[in-house]
């Protein structure tokens, strides 16, 4: 009954969805470096919910290069932000200001088939239909990328035979493996019926919020080891903070929050505040104290530090890039790129809803589960790994600061993988003379620092992170 249904679905969605080639983009200047298609995809009929999406045939061989999806976190940010200023095809212009773009030489589009979604439904062009404000959570989200890559398939069956991976990063680390789930669970399904089952060759999470109970802790104590945090507010977090506390104040008042304006944190402080004191979420005997030295340790002791790369250079428009720096003002350009009308209309997004695109939604147009964002996936890392032979990279840029290395080598521990592979640096860039990250390969299972990256790994060391894709897709390993 469950397949027939899901057969029933994906023919539903022949006639649903949309997908046009975008022949030229506003702010371009010459043809476009290789194919793109955008559009939406409806991936529940009754509602009406559809995912927006772009979508980047490879410029080396399409019709074997790998397939991707990319999932960006938040949990409530667009995947525009990556096609924008991570590994899609395009960086923002710095000297534009927000009215151009130009060729990213180190896109992934040079080794795979990139497909970039805004999910979950509700944020940037995505929505439902008549919708003003729209709840999820984490199974919500999986199913309906599930939906849309059922949908993708019957639009662009050449990608059929494709090996596919799912990649994301920050809360990526929950929508990533949930998706695994789904597709595991789909595929089961499809092979028990002699339907078309997803070639699903494995996952990339970049600095993913995965296990909150054993990684809470790691964030702080990469504060205190990077003494950029006092004496004083280390002890306190330690004597009065529970990894709930830690884990809602990270997802609550950092990550996404960094790219939310002040009024939306505030939204989403407040909002999910209200809701975890009325459920009585918090560990602590002492919440406020342990908020209060949260607070203070990032508010005040870090300063002007951007927590999600440490080391990274502040935005000051107008001001002009040095020769090499990343755009430190990507994300408020993109922001304003694609609300220009000609835009929209180029990339065949709706007119009118949004009225504004926003990277980042918060409460009241979107509100996501707090106990889905404390809750562990670990597990899906234990299923993959004692039931397929799917392969897995878990990468980290070592200057992140709210989802670090620390405290992802903690739950990575927990996995109790035997190692085949020591520890060991890989080289690239500067000839192969140059250091990239540190790596152990575990069976089944890689992790790698990125060296000089942040949060973001594509954006603040976009070159590193391509060879280290490129590497891992040929080799399983680094």
């Amino acid at each position: 009954m469950r397949v027939a249904l899901i057969a029933a679905f994906v023919a539903a969605l022949a006639v649903t969805a949309t997908a046009e080639v975008v022949t030229s983009l506003p702010g371009f200047n010459g043809p476009l470096p290789g194919v793109m298609h955008s559009g939406y995809i409806v991936v529940n009929e009754t509602t009406g919910r559809e995912i927006f999406y772009m979508f980047f045939e490879s410029y080396k061989n399409p019709s074997t290069d790998p397939l991707s999806l990319w999932l960006t976190g938040g949990p409530g940010c667009s995947g525009m932000i990556a096609v924008f200023s991570e590994h899609g095809p395009y960086n923002m212009n710095f000297t534009a200001n927000g009215y151009g773009i130009e060729v990213n030489p180190y896109t992934w589009v040079n080794v795979m088939n990139m497909i970039y979604i805004e999910s979950p439904v509700g944020v940037g062009y995505s929505n439902v239909p008549g919708a003003s404000s729209y709840m999820t959570g984490d199974k919500q989200t999986a199913e309906d990328s599930y939906n849309f890559m059922l949908g993708f398939y019957k639009k662009f069956p050449q990608f059929q035979k494709n090996d596919f991976w799912v990649t994301g990063e920050s809360y990526g680390g929950h929508y990533v493996p949930e998706l695994v789930n789904r597709i595991l669970d789909g595929n089961k399904d499809a092979n028990a019926t002699g339907d078309f089952v997803i070639p699903l060759k494995g996952w990339m999470a970049g600095n993913p919020w995965t296990d909150p109970e054993t990684e809470a802790f790691g964030v702080v104590q990469n504060w205190w080891d990077r003494a950029i945090i006092s004496p004083l507010n280390w002890a306190v977090i330690q004597n009065t903070c529970g990894f709930k506390e830690i884990t809602f104040w990270i997802i609550n008042n950092a990550s996404a929050g960094a790219l939310r304006t002040p009024e939306q944190r505030a939204a989403w402080w407040s909002h999910n505040m209200r809701e975890a004191r009325a459920r009585g979420d918090f560990q602590s005997a002492d919440s406020k104290a342990c908020f209060d030295a949260l607070n203070r340790a990032t508010n005040v002791e870090f300063g002007s530090v951007d927590i999600e790369g440490v080391y990274r250079d502040r935005c000051f428009p107008g001001v002009k890039q040095l020769p090499y720096q990343i755009n430190p003002c990507a994300s408020r350009q993109l922001s304003v790129y694609l609300n220009l009308p000609d835009v929209r209309a180029a990339i065949h997004a709706s007119p009118t809803t949004p009225a504004v695109w926003e990277m980042c939604v918060a409460p009241p147009q979107l509100t996501y589960s707090t106990l889905d964002t404390q809750h562990s996936v670990r597990f899906i890392y234990e299923r993959a790994l004692r039931e397929t032979n799917l392969q897995i990279l878990v990468y980290s840029g070592d200057n992140d600061a709210i989802v670090p290395y620390t405290g992802t080598r903690k739950w990575i521990a927990l996995l109790e993988r035997p190692v085949v592979k020591e520890l060991h640096e890989w080289y690239a860039d500067t000839n192969g003379m140059q250091v990239g990250g540190w790596a152990t390969q575990y069976d089944g299972f890689t992790f790698t620092t990125v060296r000089g990256a942040g949060h973001m790994v594509p954006y603040m060391e976009p070159q590193r992170a391509l060879h280290m894709v490129r590497t891992f897709l040929a080799n399983h390993t680094l």
